[in-house]
């Protein structure tokens, strides 16, 4: 199997990442003040990091409505212990509603605004 590096130095200017005719390795200024990334790109690139991450978030709210809904349970019989799982579970539900409608939103701004 050819390393990556071999294949780059078989076909100069034909790397996945590089503009056709260059080889990667130009200066910054060469690039403009960008970098070669549009805005566009910018913000497409950032949604989809901000996608990436929701699903891990959700999953902590997830866990923190369950683990309010132990204490509620748990300490049934003192009126400290409930109110303290009833606000593990309020803030549980507020951030998932929040992140699924996070999600939702930058899903339609996605699909709207850089369609492709």
């Amino acid at each position: 199997m050819m390393s990556l590096y071999a294949k780059l130095a078989d076909n100069p200017g034909q790397g996945p990442y590089y503009a056709p005719g260059t080889t990667g390795l130009e200066s910054p200024a060469s690039q403009g003040w960008s970098g070669g990334m549009s805005l566009s790109s910018f913000v497409a690139d950032l949604i989809g990091v901000i996608n990436a991450i929701i699903p891990a978030l959700i999953t902590i709210a997830i866990l923190i409505f369950f683990v309010g809904l132990a204490r509620y349970v748990y300490h049934s019989d003192s009126k400290t212990g409930r109110s303290e799982g009833v606000t593990f579970i309020k803030w549980g539900l507020v951030a998932l509603f929040v992140l699924v409608s996070l999600w939702g939103i930058l899903d339609v701004a996605k699909s709207s605004i850089f369609p492709s």
